[in-house]
């Protein structure tokens, strides 16, 4: 048997999402029995939460049902249970999980590759990412914002980590893309990755 665990920061959106896909393709494939499948948390911000609403909804428009599953944190135990960690997220490098900054600084490494393949065999093609951070959004207004207006938990540590003191708004990540297009700006740039997070990735949380 093959052991799976996705993991991502909360374990209410992206990871619970890879993990009913998952075993909504080997069960359609007829090899569910070949596969031990689960998702977890780095942090312990959702521990006991159900799936993020938007996201239980876009696995129910594909038919798959996610009813019943609630976050838990990663234990040192998932190292020998699971054959592949697999991260589900880019940049942060949190501590509890070397395979899955591992995997997140692949996207970084991609993006270079890209850059390096596209231009050398399509001629002046370039290559570069953005890399957002924390963002006010209407998909994830509810996760920040309790319905009296005030901030939840879930912002306060997100806040305690963000430099800038708030949430970004995401006309913010305009003027990163813009510079990106305009070859008159970057026409010399290719193989790199923005961070428009509000300082975010540069603090330890300390």
């Amino acid at each position: 048997m093959t052991r799976i665990l996705f993991i991502c920061l909360g374990n209410i959106c992206r990871s619970p999402m890879a993990e009913y896909v998952m075993k909504d393709l080997t069960s359609k494939a007829g090899l569910s029995e070949q596969f031990e499948i689960a998702s977890a948390a780095t942090s312990a911000w959702e521990i006991g939460n159900p799936v993020y609403p938007p996201a239980r909804q876009k696995l129910a428009e594909h038919g798959i049902d996610c009813n019943g599953k609630t976050a838990r944190q990663m234990t040192r135990l998932d190292y020998a249970r699971y054959d592949h960690l697999i991260g589900m997220a880019a940049y942060d490098a949190l501590s509890m999980v070397p395979a899955y900054a591992s995997s997140k600084a692949a996207v970084d490494m991609f993006t270079k590759w890209l850059s390096n393949y596209l231009s050398n065999t399509a001629g002046k093609v370039r290559v570069n990412a953005v890399a957002p951070g924390y963002f006010l959004t209407p998909l994830n207004h509810d996760m920040y914002v309790n319905p009296d207006g005030s901030y939840t938990q879930r912002y306060w540590n997100v806040i305690h980590r963000t430099p800038m003191g708030r949430l970004g708004d995401p006309k913010e990540l305009v003027g990163a893309l813009r510079f990106f297009a305009d070859p008159e700006m970057s026409g010399y740039i290719t193989g790199q990755v923005i961070a428009v997070d509000g300082g975010f990735l540069s603090c330890p949380g300390i």
